[in-house]
């Protein structure tokens, strides 16, 4: 994970850097943005290593879930056009991943059900489950549009702001879970308690695990802030470092929660924790390292 405090750091950085380079006399560069050319096109990538959180919220049968962001990498080709000396808009491709670590202490239910042998009867069924975990990963295709502010101090240095949206279409979508269960059982009609019976399906203690896929909304629309420092490397040659926040502005989970719903009923059978959620929301934060070309 990225600590906060390191990124407030770089802010720290940045900062320190206007006051530095904001007193430098720059140098003149005929072709490059800066000096008064004020239409140009160009090419970039950026590189974003990133803290991200997947935070599934609300549920009708899980309380105390905790959520732990995790780290990744977001990458995007970007093609813009600066309209003026200090505006601009951009378009491209991106790619990133959220990841995040889910855990429950404990995980207590019940329900009736019917008995697999005997389809006339039926019993309530316990499930009580501790060290719960659930790793889960998303990725999606960006396409950003961003609206791009370039404030130059000199030829060299400057500083930029970049706001807009991505719209979002999941390309992998998985969960893998692992807990320890007990299930249990008590027929009424016979006054009977059953436990420990393995090969009836109630187990104790016993170590379940599961995997699959995440059922998640084929299209989402996330907002992309981001800021930081610019230099010119050399001629049309951009590099800028700076930081980067993205959010999704809406649920993108298409699982419908209920009270019905139930982490785990046999061994070996367990549904992820979004499944279980009122809504889910994706958010990341980190480092920005971009390089630009502008033609002439």
């Amino acid at each position: 994970m990225i600590p906060q405090k390191r990124i407030y750091l770089l802010l720290s950085v940045v900062i320190s850097l206007l006051l530095a380079f904001s007193g430098v006399k720059g140098f003149s560069q005929g072709t490059d943005i800066k000096s008064g050319k004020k239409q140009q096109f160009y090419l970039g990538v950026n590189i974003c290593p990133a803290s991200t959180s997947i935070i599934n919220n609300g549920s009708y049968t899980i309380s105390r879930l905790i959520s732990q962001k995790n780290n990744s990498i977001f990458f995007t080709v970007e093609a813009g056009y600066q309209l003026t000396k200090y505006f601009g808009l951009s378009t491209g491709i991106g790619y990133g991943t959220y990841l995040s670590n889910l855990s429950l202490a404990a995980y207590d239910n019940h329900y009736d059900t019917i008995d697999s042998d005997t389809p006339s009867e039926t019993y309530t069924r316990y499930v009580t489950g501790t060290d719960i975990k659930e790793l889960q990963k998303i990725s999606f295709i960006d396409i950003p549009l961003i609206a791009d502010i370039q404030i130059p101090f000199n030829d060299v240095f400057g500083i930029y702001l970049q706001t807009g949206v991505n719209f979002s279409v999941p390309v992998n979508k998985t969960y893998s879970s692992s807990g320890i269960f007990t299930y249990e059982g008590y027929y009424q009609v016979y006054d009977i308690h059953i436990s420990d019976v393995p090969y009836e399906g109630f187990e104790v203690n016993y170590s379940s695990s599961d995997k699959g896929g995440l059922m998640i909304k084929s299209f989402s629309t996330e907002l992309i802030a981001s800021g930081g420092a610019s230099f010119t490397i050399r001629n049309q040659l951009h590099f800028s470092l700076g930081v980067f926040y993205t959010r999704m502005l809406s649920d993108i989970s298409e699982y419908t929660s209920s009270s019905s719903y139930r982490l785990s009923s046999l061994p070996d059978q367990m549904r992820s924790m979004m499944e279980g959620s009122t809504n889910v929301s994706l958010s990341a934060i980190g480092f920005k390292l971009g390089f630009r070309y502008y033609f002439k």
